[in-house]
């Protein structure tokens, strides 16, 4: 870097001039540091507070927000930016319970009434419970084939 007072050729790290006794400006260093392709993410990474994309940047083909992710507030999408074809904004209705599957378990009928109800509304709450109602009834015929085997078994020998 050059002086400013005096034009001659300095270090980068220098407090002072060494030719005009003049105090050196510190220069902000730039960042042209680039993620390698394919970089991801770990799950779970959050951005520190207060940190912003630097200008120009762009986020990979194929790129998807975390699930739950909210855009901090403020934040407004760039100009021409369009969501990618067939994107959905999450419904936060729509997350499974763990109190439904659990009921939907223990009593199947109730889990094929939820998964009718909310099959258009909440797919992804009803998907569950339909599949944890029909584990439960499958669980609950083997037990029942089981408690009937075990039972003629033993009146034959009683």
């Amino acid at each position: 870097m050059l002086c400013k007072s005096c034009g001659n050729e300095i270090s980068d790290t220098t407090a002072f001039c060494p030719f005009c006794g003049s105090a050196v400006e510190a220069q902000p260093q730039q960042n042209n540091y680039q993620q390698p392709n394919g970089y991801q993410q770990p799950n779970g990474y959050q951005q520190p507070n207060g940190y912003q994309q630097p200008n120009g940047y762009q986020q990979p083909n194929g790129y998807q927000q975390p699930y739950g992710y909210q855009q901090p507030y403020g934040y407004q999408q760039p100009n021409g930016y369009q969501q990618p074809y067939g994107y959905q904004q999450p419904n936060p209705a729509d997350i499974p319970s763990t109190g439904f599957n659990i009921l939907s378990f223990l009593i199947p009928i109730v889990g094929l009434i939820l998964f009718l109800v909310w099959k258009d509304q909440t797919p992804n709450k009803a998907k569950a419970c339909g599949k944890w109602a029909l584990t439960g009834f499958i669980i609950g015929l083997v037990f029942n084939i089981i408690a009937t085997i075990i039972s003629t078994v033993a009146y034959m020998y009683i």
